[in-house]
């Protein structure tokens, strides 16, 4: 077991298309999505559909990288819901992929954002091993953040979010 202090310098606020606004999902797929821009830092991304009147099934892969500089992959289904959450924080977004679709996709759109939960460069077996956040050189209370021991992330919303220029630094156990 070992200390681990993961610093995050002026962390953009979450944002529902920080990573690609409205993707047309009409070409032919594999289609594969334009990416707009990389996580700031490590973090969950979000997943909307604008519009899906025509699409009834789909499946779609993120692939990239973690904090820990691990590849990563994750796929989602209709099953996984129309709006959600990555189980992963990415670091680096490598390729997202439209794999399959049911229907023809016309005038469908997806956006591709960020959120409020952040990864860490260690494991985290357990959300006690997280022991002190600070935002902005500031303590920030316990109530204020959720650890996550599965994917090794810390939820920041709890005590209101990132706003944009903020700063973040978390200390944990690994």
């Amino acid at each position: 077991m070992s200390n681990h202090v993961d610093h995050f310098q002026d962390c953009l606020a979450a944002s529902a298309t920080a990573i690609r606004s409205n993707e047309d999902l009409s070409a032919a797929v594999p289609l594969t999505f334009t990416i707009d821009a990389q996580p700031d830092i490590p973090r969950k991304l979000t997943w909307a559909f604008d519009a899906h009147a025509q699409i009834t099934a789909f499946s779609i892969t993120f692939t990239g990288k973690n904090a820990k500089g691990q590849s990563i992959t994750q796929t989602i289904t209709e099953a996984s819901g129309w709006t959600g959450t990555t189980n992963e924080a990415f670091a680096t977004i490598t390729s997202i992929i439209m794999t399959a679709r049911t229907g023809t996709g016309a005038g469908d759109t997806m956006d591709i954002g960020t959120t409020d939960k952040i990864g860490l460069a260690n494991a985290i077996p357990s959300i006690t091993w997280v022991y002190k956040v600070k935002k902005n050189n500031a303590n920030y209370p316990a109530a204020s953040y959720t650890p996550e021991a599965v994917y090794d992330t810390v939820d920041l919303s709890t005590g209101g979010a990132i706003t944009g220029g903020d700063d973040f630094t978390v200390w944990y156990m690994s």
